[in-house]
């Protein structure tokens, strides 16, 4: 790990950040951890990876669902599937791409690097390894009409 140390946010923060970017009823909930199906990584100016954003399946298509306000009744056959759609892993991309923010320090830009799902064997495995080998903090909220979520924040 680098210098750049991530800001873990306050649950609050992420509703907040949710509710506005998606335009939706954000609450809190307690987190209920699944295993992991998406995991995004961040890095400071200098390429390094400084902090990891992680959720499972149903959260990560959740989450894709409600950016552009797919059908809910997509993401429980999407979850039946085992397998998340093309164009809700765009949408998640862009929902780790927006949520930088919940964890740049102030004055320092982080960016997006890469995002890993579990069918990208090797991406994944070496994003779930450096995550796992961060201290990490389990966000629960649910997003009115898509369900609960659990996103993970590590760094």
């Amino acid at each position: 790990m680098s210098a750049t140390t991530i800001q873990a946010p306050a649950c609050s923060e992420v509703t907040e950040l949710m509710k506005d970017l998606f335009g939706l009823n954000v609450s809190e909930s307690s987190p209920t951890v699944h295993p992991l199906y998406s995991i995004a990584e961040y890095c400071n100016p200098d390429g390094e990876a400084v902090g990891y954003m992680a959720c499972d399946l149903a959260t990560s298509c959740r989450l894709g669902a409600a950016l552009t306000q797919v059908p809910a009744g997509r993401v429980d056959e999407a979850v039946k599937d085992g397998a998340m759609p093309e164009n809700l892993a765009e949408n998640l991309y862009e929902v780790f791409n927006i949520s930088v923010n919940l964890i740049a320090p102030e004055g320092v830009r982080l960016v997006l690097n890469r995002v890993g799902q579990i069918n990208q064997t090797d991406t994944y495995n070496e994003l779930k390894e450096k995550l796992e080998a961060a201290q990490s903090t389990q966000y629960g909220f649910d997003v009115a009409r898509y369900g609960v979520c659990c996103l993970t924040i590590a760094g």
